[in-house]
């Protein structure tokens, strides 16, 4: 059952609830935020099991998702040109669904928040990390005692804004010329991304090795019933705005975003100290997730031997899973 809560900016969040762990004041508290065109409904099999890890899931609809508020002509606008102060309202409105959701619910603090960002939906969890002084200082302060940890879970390059190399020549659903309008683009886009694609065995980073198919026999999309496919899959939204995440402006302003986030000392150095962040990384996924991990880490591991102090930071690889694993895995940690 979905509930709503209404935000200090005008507008509203919709999201699921596994609610409270019974008998438990130490439970941690895990937003979930959704990537393109598939909403935070694709959560909710994870609710029922929540509570055997001391969890309590909250999976929210991104703005233009449903139940949510959809985007204002100003905020569309500034989407359509790649405007900063477009992720600016993004940082402050996911800070405000936080903090909102904290006094509503009156979760422990003990055990936390942590905030977890799927596919794009990554742009959205590391905004508020991003842009610490567009946050109110009541709700700073609150999110800076609750939030302990920030998730990067399987992001595509498009997520941090990194420019492909030159001589990419893989296939791109958001560059395939034989879709015609944002619908067919989005029709296509859910087979590929939820495929299971192969990378090649002791794989170094060379961007043209990787699997560059439209599709695998096998999809998680195909696994769905009508039903579910209804449920989880929300075209209209992501063909009113998304599209817009990815053009050249737009790119430019989440790179600077996601380098705030994650390597600017100005930011890291000073605000929400505490936080850390765990990347994950599925084996399987497209390759634009795949080329994103190495290269965050190439760029992390940079910062390290530059002696530039970046966010505490964990990779964790799913060798086996592809874009849209949820199940219990065994995992293995690097970095």
């Amino acid at each position: 059952m979905s509930s709503s809560l209404s935000l200090q900016d005008g507008s509203h969040l919709s999201y699921t609830d596994s609610g409270p762990v019974p008998n438990s004041m130490t439970y941690t508290t895990v937003i979930l935020i959704h990537g393109a065109a598939v909403n935070g409904q694709t959560f909710e099999r994870l609710h029922p099991l929540a509570a055997s890890y001391n969890l309590r899931t909250v999976a929210l609809n991104r703005t233009e998702y449903p139940g949510s508020a959809r985007y204002t002509d100003t905020e569309l606008e500034e989407l359509r040109h790649g405007d900063t102060k477009f992720l600016e309202r993004t940082a402050v409105r996911i800070a405000f669904f936080i903090a909102a959701y904290i006094r509503e619910t009156g979760i422990p603090e003990e055990g936390g928040v942590v905030v977890v960002g799927w596919s794009i939906g990554t742009v959205s969890a590391m905004a508020p990390f991003s842009f610490p002084e567009a946050i109110p200082l009541e709700t700073y302060h609150l999110l800076d005692r609750y939030v302990r940890r920030l998730v990067l879970y399987d992001p595509p390059h498009l997520a941090f804004g990194l420019e492909l190399p030159a001589d990419t020549v893989l296939h791109d659903p958001w560059g395939d010329a034989t879709t015609k309008s944002p619908e067919e683009v989005f029709e296509t886009f859910k087979f590929w991304v939820s495929s299971y694609f192969e990378v090649p065995e002791g794989w170094g980073g060379s961007i043209n090795e990787l699997d560059s198919r439209k599709r695998t026999e096998r999809t998680t999309v195909d696994s769905w019933s009508q039903e579910e496919h209804d449920r989880f899959f929300s075209q209209d939204g992501a063909a009113r705005a998304e599209l817009h995440w990815f053009s050249e402006a737009m790119q430019k302003s989440i790179n600077r975003m996601a380098t705030s986030c994650l390597f600017d000392e100005c930011t890291t150095g000073r605000y929400f100290f505490n936080l850390s962040v765990v990347y994950i990384a599925c084996g399987r996924s497209p390759w634009h997730t795949i080329w994103a991990a190495h290269r965050i880490k190439e760029i992390h591991d940079e910062c390290v031997l530059r002696r530039i102090r970046p966010r505490p930071m964990e990779f964790v690889a799913i060798p086996d899973g592809n874009h849209f694993y949820r199940a219990r895995s065994e995992v293995n940690y690097r970095g």
